[in-house]
């Protein structure tokens, strides 16, 4: 792990070049996803409603499941309301 930064200094991480997943693809997520790549993010999402002609257009990358985003992402954002399906989608249950 990191040490704990210096009284008055900034620790940060570089976003351009990493991978970002979203976690359902609505509104919402389409704004992160345009942020995303202004920043140099490459973008990737998983919605079992999205088309791909809605991410294209925006660079987004479809994936055809939850894990295989888990698997590709270092930074996963989530875009999608609690539900009883939705619930383990993400956690320590999910292993």
């Amino acid at each position: 792990w990191l040490k704990p930064p210096a009284r008055g200094s900034r620790l940060g991480s570089e976003l351009a070049g990493k991978n970002l997943g979203l976690l359902g693809f609505g509104r919402i997520a389409r704004g992160v996803a345009a942020a995303a790549a202004a920043l140099g993010m490459r973008v990737f999402a998983y919605s079992p409603h999205a088309a791909s002609e809605t991410a294209s257009p925006l660079g987004v990358t479809l994936l055809p499941s939850a894990e295989e985003l888990f698997c590709t992402c270092s930074h996963v954002s989530l875009h999608c309301a609690l539900t009883p399906q939705t619930r383990l989608l993400v956690g320590a249950a999910r292993r």
